[in-house]
């Protein structure tokens, strides 16, 4: 039953926004940052669940001993589903165990039902895993092993997408761990079943190539120290996300550069080959340097612009990239999730000033943060 009151919810969220932006006569007014939760420690991304309730992954940058956290209505936060889970030592109980600790985490969303998904991109003795955890009990439901097949030395699996009908998921690896080594980005896919089917796409395509240009945060280049020398870092794949009809997959790189997308009906399957996924891609739109990505029921694109600070829109209209919300405690926003509420949620993290992007000096002041907003219309949960 909680299924199914979930399944209804999500399609009467899309069809209401559908019919709300049909009949607005009158425009919305100007949107509000509200803060949600003031942290200690960077947050990495967010996912809000059908019942409002609020989880965000802390950002591997900081080193955090609890990596996942609920945060509630008063500011609070408490590691979830359970300390031993969220701010173990990382000691391998086995890979696919429900009590193996998160190593390291930053994409979660949330699911139509009452759960939500983690991705651990594990570490030097743990491999990467997909944590899927009941929210209604508060324990892991089940946890999906991503096999060494499908991954090289270089990857970064930061975020990813999720078609809760099919089951499947797109993984965006952004084969830069080491962000002075050469750069190995592809998409991942899972194919859902009692036996999930993983496989490797566009593996080195222009689509998920860094851009020649350095990425820009806060109006400076970035750069990264290494041997005691400052080296400019120029970022690949990295947001990736399903419009709410479940039709197109979105993805592009950090950097300033080009929005791609491709028909979620030339997903990967056993037979479908790289050449074939690649000749479906297509360019979307330019984007801004920008590190997380939405889209509404009616189809904007919602982008954390990380350069100017600000939240960016592209209508489907237009195609053109415009400013939405503005406001000075946007520095680095991250992560997107669309909330129950009908807002939309993001993290703020001063990503820039981290050292691990800002040649070797912390200049992030405290507090970070989780903030929401009215978009353009609704969005569908999980995305």
């Amino acid at each position: 039953m909680k299924h199914l009151t979930a399944s209804f919810l999500a399609v009467l969220t899309v069809l209401s926004a559908r019919t709300a932006l049909a009949e607005r006569v009158a425009p919305l007014p100007e949107p509000e940052l509200e803060i949600v939760a003031s942290l200690d420690q960077r947050p990495g991304n967010i996912a809000v669940n059908i019942d409002g309730r609020v989880f965000v992954t802390m950002h591997p940058f900081d080193n955090p001993r609890c990596k996942l956290m609920e945060v509630f209505a008063d500011g609070t936060s408490v590691p979830y589903p359970n300390e031993d889970i969220s701010c173990g030592s990382g000691v391998v109980v086995a890979t696919e165990s429900k009590d193996t600790p998160i190593a390291s985490a930053i994409a979660i969303h949330a699911s139509i039902s009452q759960s939500i998904m983690v991705l651990d991109m594990g570490n030097k003795k743990q491999p990467p895993r997909l944590i899927v955890i009941n929210t209604l009990y508060n324990k892991v439901d089940n946890v999906i092993e991503i096999p060494q097949k499908v991954t090289t030395d270089q990857s970064f699996l930061q975020d990813f997408a999720f078609n809760w009908y099919t089951g499947t998921i797109f993984i965006a690896d952004m084969g830069q761990a080491d962000l002075t080594g050469t750069p190995k980005p592809a998409i991942l896919t899972m194919l859902g079943g009692n036996a999930p089917q993983f496989h490797r796409y566009l593996d080195g395509h222009p689509s998920v190539m860094p851009p020649e240009q350095v990425m820009q945060a806060g109006g400076r280049s970035l750069s990264v120290l290494k041997d005691g020398a400052t080296i400019p870092i120029r970022a690949g794949l990295n947001p990736i996300t399903i419009d709410p009809q479940n039709g197109w997959i979105y993805f592009a790189p950090m950097a300033a550069g080009k929005i791609y997308r491709m028909p979620i009906d030339a997903k990967p399957g056993v037979e479908t080959t790289s050449e074939t996924v690649a000749k479906s891609v297509e360019v979307y739109a330019d984007k801004p340097a920008s590190d997380g990505m939405t889209i509404d029921a009616a189809g904007n694109i919602y982008l954390t612009s990380v350069d100017s600070g600000e939240i960016g829109l592209i209508d489907p209209v237009t195609r053109q990239y415009r400013t939405y919300l503005k406001d000075p405690r946007i520095v680095w926003p991250d992560g997107f999730s669309f909330g129950p509420d009908g807002m939309l949620y993001v993290t703020i993290n001063q990503l820039h000033l981290a050292p691990q992007l800002n040649g070797g000096k912390e200049e992030g002041v405290k507090p970070y943060l989780v903030a929401r907003f009215r978009p353009v219309t609704m969005g569908a949960l999980g995305r």
